[in-house]
């Protein structure tokens, strides 16, 4: 059996408006040369993100120690808003949040005592 592999526009050169009869190594070696070529990627927002996520921990720590909420209260609160269980699975803006809804139930809590 014959697989003809036909590329018309690619992003690298050396594949753009070329035919390969049945593709393999030829062709990932031309592939990895490629992608392993040229300048290093820029840092992702995601990747500055994760540099981030001990700090998520330690603010919603501050946060939940400062309203005297339990730990299980605050993971209960990540599972139901954010289908998480642990800041470092949340995005800063999650972490805002979460910050919020401790903060509010804690008062809420400290009102009922």
């Amino acid at each position: 059996m014959q697989h003809i592999l036909t590329i018309y526009k690619s992003r690298c050169p050396a594949l753009s408006n070329t035919t390969h009869h049945n593709p393999g190594q030829a062709l990932a070696e031309s592939l990895l040369v490629w992608l392993t070529d040229g300048a290093p990627m820029p840092e992702s927002g995601q990747s500055k993100c994760d540099g981030q996520r001990p700090l998520f921990e330690h603010r919603v720590r501050a946060a939940r120690e400062a309203t005297g909420l339990d730990t299980d209260s605050v993971k209960t609160l990540m599972q139901s808003y954010f289908s998480r269980t642990s800041p470092k699975q949340l995005t800063s803006e999650q972490v805002d949040e979460l910050i919020g809804l401790i903060q509010n139930l804690g008062n809420h809590h400290v009102g009922v005592s």
